[in-house]
């Protein structure tokens, strides 16, 4: 089970997609994960939610898979929000 009080300490609004690689058993996830990529879904100053990618593998990783990981994460925390705001919109026309 993914303890969450464990992984939100360790994402940062500075630094947008952290890496955190097992050491000694320690990630914050079930399995056999060995890496994780977590991008966290901001809007203005809010987190709405966290995309995770795991891998098996130690140093799963590159520097070109956290650039895509962060451009998918901002547009999935656009639509949200996004359709957030639809709703608000559509509440105060009825």
């Amino acid at each position: 089970m993914i303890v969450w009080n464990e992984l939100l300490p360790k994402i940062n609004q500075n630094r947008p997609v952290q890496v955190l690689k097992e050491s000694n058993g320690d990630l914050p996830w079930p399995g056999a994960a060995r890496s994780l990529a977590v991008a966290p879904l901001f809007s203005r100053a809010n987190l709405l939610g966290l995309l995770i990618l795991a891998s098996k593998q130690s140093n799963a990783f590159l520097e070109e898979h956290l650039s895509l990981l962060q451009a998918i994460a901002g547009q999935i925390a656009m639509a949200v929000d996004n359709t957030h705001l639809a709703g608000l919109l559509q509440n105060r026309k009825i």
